[in-house]
């Protein structure tokens, strides 16, 4: 082997994310700078970087490499990394996928679809064959190199290992010669992650997290809007993550008094179904879709809706029954991740329970039937101020508050929409 690849830039101009990667880190303690590939490195997930598909769109997204001769003859070669070759499926496979689309006749385009988003090709496609000199120390400078053929705006947000075959040659025509590879996993949102994350300064404990990246670009995984990336995440939380509402206190857990989110040990409840537990609260949920859902770029809010309302049957998260949580059938405050300025009309995403969808959610404590309604990109309110009580029924409005709320004086006209809680940073908690 004449070469040696050393090292990879993805994030190679911290000031700027419109041609190359993001800043981010791994976690609260470890940091990640470039080169984030050195050589010796053999696993994906040593070799992180992540991209904001709003900002590359339309730019070419170049990387910086550096390597090492091994034969004194050689002052300069084309350097080039293509796609691993294709792994080889047995004929029996074919026949059975023929069989599949005869039997089900849209699998076809399914098909065509993970065509068109390069399914199985390296997300971040090719890197263009480039002209390499060494210095008398049979080094290279780090050499910019673009990418070619990549899917990076074609698969929406997502965590996509992959791998690069290096190859050179002397000459723009005599045959390549593969030297080496490098594996990568690549994380795409749709746009720079809003707060409580930030870009700068770097380093900086508000860097994106990667073990964050991780979890919510696989809970909304090929997502190319906001508003479904949101609705994906509040769905997640509220279904898969082994979550319980506290129905005894009704108290936070991985908030703490400074307003800090406590995502440290929320990653380890994650990882080992430890941390600080299970058991969580609307302030709990409310933080935690705004966190990892504004981490691979949508702009929520954890905001408040207040005073002392009466509820109608809600089912909490985690429970299996519809009711009214506490003794006195009522909330204090109810918190959420909201869109906007958290107003009245703006759409809310709320994990932490849902609402009776049908056209009476107000029957009597325990009753039955229920539609169960998750709300994802709900209105707060559909109605204005004052709200003439009791409301009619058929009530077919997708209106969180009537839905949230009794149908009585002490129900739905005392919830209203209060804003962030005063220093959560607009809603936006940091990360410990």
């Amino acid at each position: 082997m004449s070469i040696k690849l050393l090292a990879i830039k993805f994030n190679h101009d911290p000031n700027s994310h419109h041609q190359d990667a993001l800043n981010i880190r791994r976690n609260a303690s470890e940091e990640i700078q470039a080169p984030e590939w050195v050589r010796g490195m053999s696993q994906p997930e040593d070799s992180l970087a992540a991209y904001a598909l709003k900002e590359i769109t339309g730019n070419v997204i170049t990387i910086q490499a550096k390597f090492e001769r091994l034969d004194p003859l050689i002052n300069q070669v084309y350097i080039q990394a293509t796609n691993p070759p294709p792994k080889l499926l047995p004929q029996s496979f074919w026949k059975w996928l023929q069989q599949i689309i005869e039997k089900y006749p849209w699998v076809k385009y399914f098909l065509l679809w993970l065509w068109f988003i390069g399914y199985g090709k390296n997300v971040m496609g090719e890197v263009k064959d480039t002209l390499v000199t060494f210095d008398p120390s049979g080094e290279s400078e780090y050499v910019p190199f673009e990418l070619q053929y990549h899917f990076l705006l074609k698969r929406g947000i997502g965590r996509h290992p992959m791998e690069w075959h290096w190859q050179y040659r002397l000459q723009p025509n005599t045959p390549w010669t593969s030297f080496d590879i490098s594996k990568h996993l690549i994380f795409t949102v749709l746009q720079v992650p809003t707060g409580p994350w930030t870009q700068q300064p770097y380093p900086d404990l508000q860097n994106p997290w990667t073990e964050v990246l991780d979890r919510a670009c696989q809970w909304a995984a090929f997502q190319s809007n906001a508003t479904s990336t949101a609705g994906a995440i509040t769905q997640y939380v509220n279904e898969k993550l082994g979550l319980a509402y506290d129905t005894a206190h009704g108290a936070s857990k991985y908030t703490d008094l400074a307003n800090n989110f406590k995502l440290s040990d929320f990653l380890n409840y994650l990882k080992t179904g430890a941390g600080l537990g299970n058991i969580v609260n609307c302030t709990d949920c409310a933080t935690i879709v705004t966190t990892f859902a504004n981490a691979v770029g949508c702009d929520l809010m954890a905001s408040r809706m207040q005073w002392d309302f009466e509820l109608t049957d809600i089912k909490a998260i985690g429970s299996s029954i519809w009711d009214r949580p506490f003794a006195d059938d009522s909330f204090a405050y109810h918190e959420v991740a909201w869109t906007g300025t958290g107003g009245a009309g703006d759409p809310i995403f709320d994990a932490c329970l849902r609402v009776d969808g049908d056209d009476n959610p107000w029957g009597p404590p325990g009753g039955s039937p229920h539609s169960e309604l998750l709300p994802k990109d709900m209105p707060f309110t559909t109605l204005a101020n004052p709200v003439k009580i009791p409301l009619a029924t058929p009530f077919t409005a997708n209106s969180y508050r009537e839905r949230l709320c009794a149908n009585t004086a002490g129900g739905i006209p005392n919830c209203q929409a209060a804003g962030p809680r005063i220093g959560t940073y607009n809603g936006r908690r940091r990360v410990i």
